[in-house]
């Protein structure tokens, strides 16, 4: 299953790493409380969804997180090569 996460900014990102590394689905919450019991009941292990979670977040070579810095990385170049051409464009 395709996974896409959207995240603001790269601050945005920084600035809730912190949280992120310490999701636990056992503190998840629900506006209906029965919603959260049938949810967590069909959750064998929590501790590995956890590890799992955080892996496709923060996993170096294929997790969500890293996808989306490698994203940045590439709109920030194609960024600056068409700063740089239509500098070139002006000054010509």
């Amino acid at each position: 299953i395709a996974q896409n996460l959207l995240v603001h900014s790269p601050e945005s990102l920084a600035n809730h790493e912190i949280e992120l590394q310490g999701l636990d689905v056992r503190k998840a919450q629900a506006s209906v409380p029965a919603d959260r019991d049938m949810i967590l009941c069909r959750i064998k292990d929590p501790e590995a969804f956890n590890c799992s979670l955080k892996a496709l977040l923060f996993d170096p070579t294929s997790g969500l997180v890293t996808a989306w810095g490698v994203h940045l990385s590439a709109i920030t170049l194609v960024t600056e090569q068409a700063v740089e051409a239509a500098i070139d464009a002006i000054a010509q």
